[in-house]
């Protein structure tokens, strides 16, 4: 993909909860607004303003998925629709029922299917920023990416700390293919040295953290397992559509089984 609608996408991916112009995202790509959109059709197959609803119903989806408590006018406007009744039109168009059907129909792995207990820990994270490499978990290499990502850092002198990836989506639902991953490294504090459009910060807040080392082909049901056995019969809900994991010093041999700490975002119901 052309790297200019790569950032583009970027952009969409990270603030889709806001109000985006085209203008953002074309000064994004470096393009005039005319050649930016015939610059994204051709690349993604569809324009800036589809790509961007898009994204909103999945985000929108994944919540009436796994957080059956927020209302839905609520998820509407946190996915960046400006009023229900258009989010509600919209999502019928694209899942063709309605948000409240949607969530009444949703179905996940039964309790019998899922083995006993899943250890969770509710901790507090400080706000941390990475510079990353964009990347796929369904890469055979991409623990690699971590690689570049620090050293890029240190030819330019940069100090580094722990490898975190970043999913611009939590993967209950969402294509393998389209499943978006930020292998980064962090970083003290953002700089001129580093593209800006390759740095992503993680916010501070209270997070669900539990270990793994189940490859990423399974992870689906990791999480289930997540929600069943602890979110679920916890006093908290997931409170944003993201989760990061920090990965744990790994061999390069095992890349399909990484150890790691995986965080979702939480406050108490």
């Amino acid at each position: 993909m052309d790297l200019r609608i790569r950032k583009a996408l970027n952009l969409i991916e990270r603030e889709y909860g806001r109000k985006i112009l085209l203008k953002d995202l074309a000064q994004q790509a470096g393009l005039s607004p005319f050649h930016f959109q015939r610059l994204f059709r051709r690349e993604t197959g569809e324009s800036p303003a589809e790509c961007l609803t898009r994204i909103r119903l999945d985000r929108a989806g994944h919540l009436l998925r796994v957080n059956t408590d927020l209302p839905i006018t609520r998820i509407a406007y946190d996915c960046g629709f400006s009023s229900p009744a258009t989010f509600s039109r919209s999502f019928s168009q694209r899942y063709g029922c309605s948000p409240s059907q949607f969530r009444k129909e949703n179905l996940f792995l039964s309790n019998d299917q899922l083995p006993g207990d899943f250890p969770v820990e509710v901790v507090y994270f400080s706000e941390t920023t990475i510079f990353y490499t964009h990347t796929s978990v369904f890469q055979s290499d991409f623990m690699r990416a971590f690689d570049s990502a620090k050293v890029f850092c240190q030819l330019e002198g940069i100090e580094t700390g722990g490898m975190y990836g970043v999913y611009a989506q939590i993967p209950f639902h969402i294509p393998r293919q389209q499943l978006n991953y930020f292998a980064g490294i962090a970083i003290d504090q953002a700089t001129d040295q580093l593209p800006a459009d390759r740095l992503f910060t993680i916010p501070a807040g209270r997070y669900a953290r539990f270990y793994s080392s189940v490859a990423y082909d399974d992870l689906i049901h990791e999480l289930t397992r997540f929600q069943q056995h602890w979110l679920n019969k916890s006093q908290y809900h997931i409170t944003r559509i993201f989760a990061f994991e920090h990965m744990l010093p790994f061999n390069h041999q095992q890349d399909d089984r990484p150890e790691r700490y995986i965080y979702l975002p939480v406050e108490r119901s």
